[in-house]
């Protein structure tokens, strides 16, 4: 009897030394392919770097064997950059083409006269670019008012612009995302915006966003 569960014994020893022997094999042969992977991941990450950072820096590059569009709805960033005196040229050539698609009249020299004092500190407004500060894709500006309604400073989306070749990519909800938050930390007790009545995907990022009309209410402009 003893024999018996002695060799019994040792038949489940070595079956558990067996089966732990393959589970080790198993564990060793999953590791090793787990490091070429994230190796695989890391050469992949290093060999895409100077895209990603051309990108980060400029808002557009080209290498070839890559798939660009994929890259860059990854990495487009939609950062804003409080807009200075030396940013003028950049802005003043985003402001334009927002007045081309709006069929707005405006000079070059109206324009950057209309521009420098956001950019100089006036309190009324302010002037922030989208993206990579050397390789801006957009730009938003707010000017402020006072409000007894609506309890002290009031902000107004003067112009928000998306370059076309970016947009869809939720880069616009993203900026009232991030501005939203900083304005009202600031003091300032709501933010309007017009928007087109024909421009339903506008219409539909504000309504997302709590933005609501007001009843009863439609702008109104008499300019001097």
């Amino acid at each position: 009897m003893n024999t018996l569960r002695s060799r019994l014994n040792i038949r489940i020893l070595r079956g558990i030394t067996d089966k732990t022997s393959t589970l080790w094999r198993s564990a060793i042969v999953w590791i090793m392919r787990i490091r070429r992977c994230a190796n695989d991941k890391f050469a992949r990450y290093q060999a895409n770097l100077p895209y990603i950072q051309s990108i980060l820096i400029s808002g557009c590059a080209s290498v070839p064997g890559h798939n660009h569009s994929a890259m860059k709805d990854t990495y487009m960033s939609a950062a804003l950059h409080l807009a200075k005196p030396a940013d003028l040229p950049r802005l003043q050539s985003l402001v334009a083409a927002f007045h081309a698609q709006e069929g707005v009249t405006q000079t070059d020299e109206d324009r950057a006269m209309a521009l420098t004092p956001l950019l100089e500190g006036t309190p009324h407004g302010a002037a922030y670019l989208i993206g990579p500060k050397n390789g801006p894709v957009g730009y938003i500006v707010v000017s402020f008012g006072y409000s007894v309604e609506m309890g002290g400073i009031i902000g107004f989306i003067d112009e928000f612009y998306i370059r076309e070749n970016v947009r869809g990519r939720g880069m616009g909800g993203e900026v009232l995302r991030t501005l939203m938050p900083a304005l009202a930390d600031n003091g300032v007790k709501a933010l309007h915006q017009e928007v087109g009545r024909g421009n339903k995907g506008a219409k539909r990022l504000y309504t997302r966003l709590g933005f609501a009309p007001r009843d009863g209410h439609h702008l109104m402009t008499r300019r001097f």
